[in-house]
């Protein structure tokens, strides 16, 4: 009966427009039976699983939210409200979904899809309950339909694309049947892969072929089209690839073929080539493995691109991402016998990004440019990994930086942001995976340490301590961590006076400040301006609930030896640059500005280390 409920429920819900419009139901006497078992054996609880325990958080990311036709009206309005409430139970799989929205302020629509064993989707409010549920996740629900919701900013959505419904989990109404953790354990003994030593993953990059449109790969310099030999290379090429002759042009065939000037190339679009604004020089592949210290690898031997024949025009396709990609996928089964989708950790939609379809704006990718995409949050967090057939990117286009961003929001990453010095909000971070650099660099060393690719321990990340007082060298964010010597890539603090400005903390007064370098070498300098070159970054992270849903960072500061000061509102230390070397910065830290330049000084830090070193032997005397 729960199943019978569940689907006659469902297939009514699809008959009903959810913006607010009269349904006709056409119920025989069968049916009106069916319906009133169904709507009695709604108000039970839900199915059997341990409860769900993990704490509520806040999102970092526009919810999913709902208007005020969402808030019962008053009086006989109340009972009207009551009387009309839909619930059904679903056992399905979860997924939290990052959708890039707005392009002007970098926010993301964040909501929740669950899929059940038949491949029926249901749509779920971003909200405290169903903050709970991992990605990745099986569990029982009791959901509760929303009638006409209103999102805030543009009213879009995969569920008004398909005409679905809309719901929100009901509260106590989440039980877990198996953990995220569990799913991807049960993944990987399926295809005999463990997580022990260093983690292989695998992409599945599946190119749309429409009849009346071609794929962009880029479009910058200029309108580059998309060829299973150029993603490959933006998959697993290494920046050696990219170097170019001594008249400036690249040595490798299928480079040199893509970014080599045509006829029909603008004169702005030869002159952003003649400067070598390409970008993406690299590969994600390759930026991942260095950013992971060698906890994480990426050989092509696990990865495949395939163009599949979609056999109608992108102007019949329909608005919805999921379907698309669900459509894809099958149809890939078809053309390439012995294709199992099923194997790879991050499987890649790429529909086209040129061409416009106005009737779909926001509701396939979001941001409405090329470069856009969407994709499961957390489900490839390193923690998990590997995880075949865990998760999912779509992208409208699909250059390198748009996949690092999506594919960033696949292991956890949220939005991070840029703070002018007031702590207003500039943009979307110019040096992240997750912000709007809009070039291929690694990650951040805040990022690191979310995902655990980054560990508080010599050579990785100092956690800095009132004891520590010495100066510390920084290596370039971008040097291998075996590669600093007695350094570290990082330095990070407590703040628990600081508060985030943008994004939203999860565990107030939880927050650490870190502290990064990047040099002139490697992805610090590879794609990036001067600008941003051999410069110190401080970023606020806010309190994390779980390392697997981050909050995104707020780049605070960039500086330099030019002004190598800075008090971060709210720390407890300020910071100082001592000297600038090759790829490397020393720095120290101290309750003051003045104490921290202080300790700079050889002399005077010997002097004031020997005076609290008679300090203590005055103390260990008198205890005695």
């Amino acid at each position: 009966l729960e199943h019978e409920c569940t689907t006659f429920l469902h297939r009514q819900h699809l008959a009903m427009p959810t913006r607010g419009y009269a349904s006709i139901l056409l119920l025989g006497v069968a049916a009106a039976a069916a319906e009133k078992a169904c709507l009695a054996k709604s108000d039970e609880t839900p199915l059997g699983g341990a409860a769900l325990l993990t704490k509520d958080s806040m999102r970092s990311k526009r919810r999913a939210s709902l208007g005020s036709s969402e808030a019962p009206g008053h009086d006989s309005k109340d009972a009207s409200y009551t009387a009309s409430k839909i619930t059904i139970n679903v056992n399905c799989k979860f997924s939290l979904m990052l959708q890039d929205d707005n392009d002007d302020t970098g926010e993301a629509l964040t909501y929740g899809m669950c899929e059940d064993s038949n491949g029926v989707i249901y749509y779920i409010r971003d909200d405290s309950e169903s903050e709970k549920l991992d990605s990745g996740a099986m569990v029982a629900l009791k959901l509760e339909e929303i009638k006409d919701p209103h999102l805030p900013g543009t009213d879009q959505g995969p569920w008004k694309a398909e005409g679905r419904p809309f719901y929100r989990v009901i509260e106590e109404g989440a039980s877990l049947l198996a953990s995220a953790d569990e799913v991807a354990a049960k993944n990987r003994a399926k295809y005999g892969l463990t997580q022990e030593g260093v983690k292989e993953v695998g992409f599945l990059m599946v190119l749309l072929n429409y009849t009346d449109t071609d794929l962009l790969f880029t479009d910058l310099p200029a309108k580059i089209p998309m060829t299973e030999d150029l993603i490959w290379k933006g998959t697993y090429s290494k920046p050696e690839d990219w170097s170019t002759d001594p008249d400036g042009n690249l040595v490798d065939p299928v480079l040199k073929a893509a970014f080599t000037a045509g006829p029909d190339w603008k004169w702005y679009e030869k002159q952003r080539l003649q400067r070598g604004n390409l970008r993406i020089r690299g590969s994600f592949g390759d930026a991942l493995e260095k950013s992971s210290g060698g906890r994480l690898s990426a050989p092509e031997s696990k990865g495949r691109v395939i163009t599949v024949q979609m056999g109608k025009t992108w102007a019949e396709e329909v608005c919805s991402f999921k379907a698309i990609g669900k459509s894809a996928l099958s149809m890939a089964k078809d053309q390439f016998p012995g294709l199992d989708p099923g194997a790879y950790d991050f499987r890649e939609i790429f529909m086209p990004g040129g061409a416009r379809k106005q009737e779909c704006k926001g509701q396939i990718t979001g941001w409405n440019h090329v470069r856009a995409g969407v994709a499961d949050f957390g489900c490839g967090h390193p923690s998990v990994l590997p995880n075949p057939g865990g998760c999912i990117a779509w992208y409208s286009g699909g250059d390198t930086f748009v996949r690092s961003h999506e594919l960033g929001h696949n292991m956890g990453l949220r939005h991070n942001m840029w703070l002018w010095p007031d702590g207003t909000k500039r943009y979307l971070d110019p040096e992240s995976w997750n912000g709007g650099a809009e070039v291929l660099l690694d990650a951040t060393a805040a990022d690191r340490h979310q995902m655990g690719l980054l560990e508080d321990k010599k050579g990785e990340v100092l956690y800095w301590r009132d004891q520590n007082v010495a100066p510390v060298t920084l290596s370039s964010i971008s040097h291998p961590v075996g590669a600093t010597g007695e350094g570290f890539m990082a330095i990070r603090w407590p703040c628990p006076a600081c508060t985030p400005s943008v994004v939203k903390d999860q565990v107030p007064g939880a927050g650490f400040l870190f502290l990064q370098f990047r040099g002139n070498s490697s992805y610090s300098a590879l794609n990036t301006a001067e600008k941003y070159q051999n410069k110190a970054y401080v970023h606020f992270q806010p309190g994390l609930m779980r390392k697997r849903y981050g909050t995104g960072t707020e780049l605070r500061a960039i500086f330099d030896m030019e002004s190598p000061a800075y008090s971060p509102k709210g720390s407890p230390y300020h910071v100082h640059l001592c000297t600038l070397g090759n790829d490397f910065v020393k720095v120290s830290l101290g309750a003051t500005q003045f104490e921290a330049e202080e300790r700079c000084s050889p002399t005077l830090f010997t002097k004031h280390a020997s005076r609290r070193r008679s300090r203590r032997r005055s103390r260990r005397r008198s205890r005695r």
